[in-house]
């Protein structure tokens, strides 16, 4: 089991309620993805895990953290840092509102910009399942459609994106209340469901999972992006089409997939 020391420069994904975390540590003059379980983690940290390297299909090399202790900041830079990450609730958000310092606001605003989309494809989500659940399918279309003109609006030109992933999923929701709406609208559904094909194939074709793919979010921020809907954009939708459980719905994607 190796050793690795560093301080957490961004943490790219967590989940809240099991504590797995995705994040990036640098250490030296290099900058590492580190995965694992952490039951309390915030940018600007300083620690030492315990793990292993391991080769991500998709993500590439990261360290898988078995273990990790938390280090005390040990020198001037390091404290400031560790204040100015936002670890402590406000100061960042200070920093970024003070428009003396643009340049230091920037990464502050674009985390912000970052966390506001998550919240709204959580809360589009939610709507849709509360619909579903209730068989309110003219409620399911009308949310899907904000939430997918409400994305897209985020995208920085034609150029494909991690949220190309988020709208091929929205539309097979789409699809899926329009089918139910009207049983005889197959047409309308297959056009839907082609244009989450296209999306998925166009993401496939040149995966960015980068926050810089988003307007206002500059280059150099390094903000990175997971999300659970699969490996590939493709896959995502196969997932997505599945979890519905309906064969008219998974009939009709796949005469739309084999075109």
């Amino acid at each position: 089991m190796e050793k690795l020391a560093g301080y957490v420069e961004h943490i790219i994904y967590r989940n809240a309620d099991n504590g797995y975390t995705v994040l990036n540590l640098v250490s030296g003059e290099e900058e590492i993805t580190c995965v694992g379980i952490f039951s309390a983690i915030a940018e600007g940290e300083n620690i030492e895990a315990s793990g292993d390297y391991t080769d991500h299909p998709t993500y590439g090399k990261q360290f898988k953290v078995e273990s990790f202790e938390e280090k005390a900041p040990e020198d001037e830079e390091a404290i400031e840092r560790y204040l100015g990450s936002g670890a402590i609730r406000g100061i960042g958000l200070a920093l970024a509102a003070d428009s003396k310092k643009p340049e230091e606001s920037v990464p502050f605003l674009s985390e912000a910009l970052m966390s506001c989309v998550a919240s709204l494809v959580n809360t589009v989500i939610g709507y849709v399942n509360v619909y579903y659940s209730q068989q309110n399918y003219a409620g399911m279309q009308e949310i899907t459609q904000w939430g997918i003109g409400t994305l897209s609006g985020l995208k920085d030109g034609d150029t494909p994106c991690f949220l190309d992933k988020v709208n091929g999923m929205l539309l097979v929701c789409l699809a899926y209340a329009q089918l139910q709406e009207d049983k005889n609208n197959t047409p309308a559904v297959r056009s839907t469901l082609r244009q989450a094909k296209r999306l998925a194939q166009g993401y496939d074709a040149a995966p960015n999972s980068h926050a810089s793919a988003l307007r206002f979010v500059p280059d150099h921020v390094p903000i990175g992006v997971y999300d659970d809907i699969g490996n590939t954009g493709m896959a995502g939708i196969e997932r997505s089409v599945a979890d519905f459980e309906s064969s008219e719905l998974s009939a009709l994607w796949a005469e739309v997939a084999g075109e």
